[in-house]
C-alpha cells in the first residue's frame, strides 16, 4: 500500500488543483516563493492533530473582501431554500491522498476507508475545511450588528475575517476516482493513519558564544521524550527521577528554613494569624519537565578535559547534528505510532552546510532510516549539490505563473518513449552538470567551450550598449555538447524555463558526414534524385529542434525557412516535416547558429569562423594580441593539405573572410578565448547577439 501523489487547492498560493505524485523520496525544488513550503504546511494542518487553519492560509482571491460580500448580497437575494447552494461557493481547502492498496494489505488497518466490496485498489482520502453552516453565519452577524451603534456596524466581510473559524470546519471522507459517493471518516480515525514530523529549516542555529540558542540541546530533549516515551511505556517522569528529586527537595527545605525563618514566622504572626488551623510555608516544588529540559544540554569534550557548548562549533555541524537527531527521534515516533504512512519532510538541509556535506546528505539520510525504509520523505532545497546526489524522477518542480502554480513532475519527463533508452545516459550527465536550471529564471545551453568561457564577455559588451542589463539577470550557463543536448532543450520546455540554445552550424557532407566549408552557392534550386542538396547538419541541437523525419537536414532549407530575422525571433515558429506534420516550437525556447546576414551564399560553419568574419577589419588591426590566431594563420593549409603560405603580419581582410574555414582548422579554440576576453573592441557575432537580446529582452 502506497500514497501514489497528493492534490492540493485554495491553500495560500495554490488556486487551482495541482497534483504532486510521491516517491519515497521526493525533492521539491523552484524558485524562491513558489509555495514549496506550503505542501508541508497543508499536510500539516490537515493530518496532525491540532493542525489549525488561518484566513491567510485561504489562497487570496477566495477571500478578498469583493468576492466575500459577493457572496453575502448573493444570499440576500436568493430565496431561502436555495442558500444552502451558495455555501458551496464559499472559500474551502482541499487536500487529496491518493492511496494504491494491493493484496499484501492489511485492509483491517484501513477498514473505515472501505465502503464497498468492489473496487478498492485505489482510495481517495479526502480532507476539506470549508464552511458548515450558511445560515448560522448570517444570522450571527445580523445579530452582532443589532448589538452596535449604527456608526460602528462591521461589514459582512469584517465579521467573516473575524470570526471564520467558529464556522468552519476540518472534514473528512473516503472517495474514489470519477466518483461522487463521500464516506465520512472520523478525525481521529484519519490521524491515526500518519506519522508526519517536520524538520524545519534551522535559521535559528548560531555559533556565537553571547547569543547562545541550544537549539541541539532543545533537539536532545525532544529525543529523550520519544526514547522514554517508547521505552518506559510512558512512565511519568517524577517517578524515573523520584530518588534524585527527593534528595534534592530535601536539601533545598532544609535550606530555606533556615534562610527563610524570621520571614515566615512574622508572617504567620502577623498576617495569616486569625486561622490557627493555617500557615505560611516556603518549600521546593519542581516542574520536572521544565528543570530537565532547560537543564539537558549538549557539550563538546576536548581532549576528554576541557568541556565547551554546542556554540563553539560550526554552524553547519550544529546544523547536521540537529537534523539527525530529529530523525532519531521520529524513529521512536514511528515505533510508538504503527501507522500505515510515515510522511517525514526536511525544509532546507543546507542551510550552513559545506557542499561536500549537502553532496552526501541524502545517502546520509538514507543510512538513517535503514530500519524504516517505508518513511516518504519530502525535501525542500536550493542545492544544486544535493539534486546532484538525487535520482531525476524524485524531483518535482514548483511553477509559479498568471494561472497559479504548476508542479512538474520529472518521474513524467523520463517516461516519455524519446528517453526510455537513454536514463542512465541522462542520470550521469544531469549529475555532473545543469542541476541550477531549477533554479534560475533563464537558461542558456552552449555547445562547446569557447561559448561558455566568452559568454562573460558576451554579457558586458551588450551591457556597454544598452540601459537594460542581461548580467544582472539570473542566468544559468550549461554546456551541453551536440550528441544529447536535445534532451535539456525538451527538459527546459517542460520547466517551462526561458532559454536560449547557442550551437554551430557544422555543415558537413557525403556518406560519412565529412566537414565540408558552409558553402551552399553550388546547390541546386530544388532537392531531386538527379540534383540532390549535398551540404546538412548532423547537429543534434538543430535537427531536434526541426524534427526530420528520416531524411538529411539540409542547411539550405533550413536557410529558406529560418534566417528572415522576423522569422528566427519569432516567439512562435511553425515548420512542417516531410510528412506534413505541422508543430509548434515552445514560446519560451530559441536555438540560434550561423545564419546568412545578407543572404549570402557562403558563411561561418562555427563560432570561431563567424566571429573572424564578422570582425576581419579588427583583426587585422589586432592580430599581434591575438597569439593563438598568429599561429593559425601560419599553419593553414588547403583541403589537399597543402600550406596556404600565409602570414599574420601581412594577411588582409579579404583573407580573413576567405580562408576563415582552414585558419579555424588550426585554432586552440580555447586560447583564441582566453585572449578575446582580455581585450576589448571586437563584436559580438550576429546569430550569438540576436538571440542574448532575444533572451534578455
Amino acid at each position: 500500500m502506497i500514497i501514489e501523489k497528493i492534490c492540493v487547492e485554495n491553500f495560500r498560493k495554490i488556486s487551482k488543483l495541482v497534483e504532486m505524485d510521491l516517491n519515497y523520496e521526493t525533492l521539491i525544488v523552484g524558485k524562491n516563493n513558489t509555495a514549496k513550503t506550503s505542501i508541508f504546511e497543508v499536510v500539516n494542518k490537515f493530518l496532525t492533530k491540532g493542525g489549525n487553519f488561518r484566513f491567510e492560509d485561504f489562497n487570496y482571491s477566495l477571500v478578498t473582501e469583493k468576492n466575500i460580500m459577493k457572496l453575502y448580497r448573493r444570499y440576500q437575494e436568493t430565496l431561502e431554500e436555495q442558500n444552502t447552494n451558495i455555501i458551496n461557493e464559499f472559500p474551502f481547502i482541499e487536500l487529496d491522498i491518493h492511496i494504491n492498496i494491493d493484496s499484501t494489505t492489511n485492509l483491517a488497518r484501513i477498514r473505515d476507508l472501505i465502503y464497498e466490496f468492489d473496487n478498492n485498489q485505489h482510495i481517495i482520502i479526502k480532507c476539506i475545511y470549508s464552511l458548515n453552516n450558511i445560515n448560522k453565519l448570517i444570522s450571527d452577524f445580523n445579530k452582532y450588528n443589532e448589538k452596535l451603534d449604527k456608526e460602528k456596524l462591521l461589514t459582512f466581510y469584517e465579521f467573516f475575517k473575524r470570526n471564520f473559524k467558529n464556522y468552519f470546519s476540518k472534514k473528512y471522507y473516503s472517495t474514489k476516482n470519477e466518483k461522487e459517493y463521500l464516506n465520512e471518516l472520523s478525525d481521529s480515525f484519519v490521524y491515526s493513519l500518519f506519522n508526519i514530523h517536520t524538520i524545519s529549516a534551522q535559521r535559528d542555529v548560531d555559533d556565537t558564544s553571547d547569543k547562545e540558542k541550544l537549539t541541539l540541546s532543545n533537539a536532545i530533549w525532544k529525543f529523550y521524550e520519544k526514547k522514554m516515551k517508547q521505552e518506559s511505556l510512558e512512565i511519568d517522569n517524577e517517578d524515573i527521577f523520584k530518588g534524585a528529586i527527593s534528595d534534592i527537595k530535601d536539601e533545598l527545605n532544609k535550606n530555606y528554613n533556615s534562610y527563610f525563618e524570621t520571614l515566615v514566622s512574622n508572617l504567620n504572626s502577623k498576617i495569616v494569624n486569625d486561622d490557627k488551623q493555617r500557615k505560611v510555608e516556603i518549600v521546593s516544588d519542581f516542574d520536572i519537565e521544565n528543570i530537565l529540559k532547560k537543564n539537558s544540554k549538549i557539550k563538546y569534550s576536548i581532549d576528554g578535559e576541557l568541556s565547551v557548548s554546542e556554540s563553539y562549533n560550526g554552524l553547519g555541524y550544529s546544523n547536521l547534528l540537529y537534523i539527525f537527531i530529529q530523525i532519531e527521534a521520529y524513529k521512536y515516533e514511528l515505533l510508538s505510532n504503527d501507522a500505515p504512512f510515515n510522511i517525514l519532510f526536511i525544509e532546507e538541509p543546507e542551510s550552513h552546510l559545506h557542499p561536500q556535506m549537502q553532496s552526501v546528505f541524502l545517502k546520509k539520510i538514507s543510512e538513517a532510516l535503514t530500519d524504516t525504509e517505508d518513511v516518504y520523505k519530502i525535501i525542500t532545497t536550493h542545492s544544486s549539490y544535493i539534486l546532484q546526489s538525487a535520482t531525476i524522477e524524485s524531483i518535482r518542480y514548483f511553477l509559479s505563473n498568471d494561472d497559479g502554480l504548476e508542479i512538474r513532475s520529472l518521474s513524467t519527463f523520463m517516461q516519455k518513449d524519446n528517453y526510455s533508452n537513454l536514463k542512465e545516459i541522462i542520470q550521469k550527465y544531469f549529475t555532473i552538470n545543469t542541476c541550477d536550471m531549477f533554479f534560475t529564471d533563464k537558461v542558456i545551453l552552449v555547445e562547446g567551450t569557447a561559448e561558455r568561457l566568452l559568454m562573460p564577455t558576451f554579457f558586458k559588451i551588450l551591457d556597454d550598449e544598452s540601459d537594460t542589463k542581461i548580467s544582472i539577470q539570473h542566468i544559468a550557463i550549461f554546456e551541453v555538447g551536440g550528441t544529447y543536448a536535445y534532451i535539456f532543450q525538451d527538459l527546459l520546455r517542460f520547466l517551462s524555463i526561458k532559454n536560449l540554445t547557442i550551437t554551430d552550424i557544422d555543415a558537413v557532407t557525403g556518406r560519412y558526414n565529412e566537414s565540408i566549408v558552409c558553402d551552399i552557392s553550388n546547390e541546386p534550386n530544388e532537392n531531386t534524385e538527379e540534383t540532390p542538396f549535398l551540404i546538412k547538419t548532423i547537429n543534434g541541437n538543430i535537427t531536434n529542434w526541426f524534427v526530420p523525419k528520416k531524411t538529411p537536414l539540409f542547411i539550405k532549407n533550413i536557410v529558406e525557412s529560418y534566417t528572415p530575422l522576423e522569422e528566427r525571433l519569432k516567439k512562435e515558429i511553425f515548420i512542417k516535416d516531410n510528412g506534413d506534420e505541422e508543430y509548434t516550437i515552445n514560446s519560451n525556447s530559441l536555438i540560434t547558429f550561423q545564419l546568412p546576414l545578407n543572404y549570402e551564399k557562403r558563411w561561418g560553419r562555427t563560432l570561431e569562423e563567424q566571429l573572424i568574419i564578422e570582425n576581419s577589419a579588427w583583426i587585422k588591426e589586432n592580430i599581434s594580441n591575438l597569439n593563438s590566431l598568429q599561429i593559425a594563420i601560419k599553419s593553414a593549409k588547403n583541403t589537399d593539405g597543402i600550406h596556404l603560405n600565409l602570414t599574420y603580419e601581412n594577411i588582409t581582410k579579404e583573407q580573413l573572410e576567405q580562408y576563415h574555414y582552414e585558419i579555424v582548422k588550426e585554432l586552440d579554440k580555447s586560447e583564441f578565448s582566453i585572449e578575446l576576453s582580455t581585450i576589448t573592441g571586437w563584436k559580438i557575432p550576429t546569430y550569438i547577439k540576436e538571440g542574448l537580446e532575444w533572451l534578455k529582452n
